[in-house]
């Protein structure tokens, strides 16, 4: 094989790694995209949390979505979940008085709505 040859080989393997790499990172983009698409006891519409612009749903969240809110960990998530299945959901954020301390409940309120009650109607919302 001649040196003109070679070169030209060398180049072509660097142009379709350059095109792996490439296709790798937007299938890449596109997958966290539809991973952020399906996070569905989010909603559109409130304070930036994490690099996301909304907000966890209370009454449709999990304990360990629960625990992505400031101020929550595993006890408090469960004592959430526990007390939100016993009460048949949360009615707005003050509801929360009855699980979380005032300090916690205001670290966390930009970042929760209590959407669906137990009917599974919309909530009404105090403040908004």
């Amino acid at each position: 094989m001649a040196a003109g040859e070679r070169l030209r080989h060398s180049l072509d393997l660097y142009r379709r790694e350059r095109l792996v790499l490439l296709v790798g990172g937007l299938l890449l983009l596109a997958l966290r995209a539809g991973t952020l698409a399906a996070q569905s006891a989010r909603t559109p519409q409130a304070a930036p949390f994490g690099g996301f612009d909304c907000r966890l749903d209370l009454n449709q969240a999990s304990a360990a979505e629960l625990r992505e809110l400031p101020g929550i960990g595993l006890s408090r998530a469960r004592a959430l979940v526990r007390h939100r299945a016993e009460q048949g959901g949360f009615r707005d954020i003050g509801d929360l008085r009855a699980v979380l301390p005032d300090s916690a409940l205001k670290r966390l309120a930009p970042h929760a709505f209590a959407g669906h009650g137990a009917s599974g109607e919309a909530v009404p919302q105090t403040g908004e």
